[in-house]
């Protein structure tokens, strides 16, 4: 690959990460295009994973602000928990069960942890099958872009209710993680499973 396919690559990368489309699906084609395949699906695969941390440094400095107020709040309250300056007693009711203890932004922080479990256990455990010749297929690639389009469609067919963020509960978390598990196939989006799901279990 030379410098000519390492930005050809950048600018397909930095068009479809941040919308509801596959970018993996994308530099897969443009790999093809450019010539870098050359019948190795690991190697390919290491690539697109070293160029998708430049989206993934953008994403963090971003969402910084955010990323660092989750952290500071998770480690107070479970620090408070720890420290015995807060008792460990639960609710129910309409927003759910959570900790009573937690903020809102620790209890996401959980949701984050819990909702990333799925894709991250069964990507280890496939982990021979993502990065094998199957999933480079332009075959599957574009199954998986019409069945993703399909249930987007119906998503926002059925999600016209919202739900507030101090609504989520664990089972929201793991629905969300379970549909980003599709994402693991080159022409399913993260960010497309992510709003399906959300908008298909939660109606959010």
């Amino acid at each position: 690959m030379n410098i000519i396919d390492a930005i050809i690559l950048g600018i397909v990368q930095g068009l479809t990460e941040f919308i509801p489309v596959s970018s993996t699906a994308h530099l897969v084609f443009a790999s093809r295009w450019t010539n870098i395949y050359n019948g190795n699906p690991e190697q390919i695969t290491a690539t697109i994973a070293v160029i998708q941390l430049g989206t993934l440094a953008a994403v963090l400095i971003y969402f910084a602000f955010d990323i660092w107020s989750i952290s500071i709040a998770f480690i107070r309250d479970h620090w408070a928990l720890i420290t015995r300056k807060r008792g460990r007693r639960t609710y129910s009711g309409t927003e759910g069960v959570r900790p009573i203890w937690l903020s809102q932004e620790a209890w996401l922080g959980w949701l984050v942890i819990i909702g990333s479990i799925p894709i991250g256990v069964l990507g280890l455990v496939f982990k021979k099958y993502i990065e094998g010749k199957e999933t480079k297929n332009l075959w599957t690639i574009a199954t998986m872009m019409v069945v993703i389009a399909l249930a987007l469609s119906f998503a926002e067919w059925v999600g016209k209710q919202r739900k507030d963020i101090r609504h989520l509960g664990i089972t929201d978390a793991l629905a969300v993680g379970f549909t980003q598990v599709l994402a693991l196939i080159p022409g399913a989006s993260r960010s497309g499973s992510t709003i399906m799901g959300s908008a298909c279990w939660g109606k959010a």
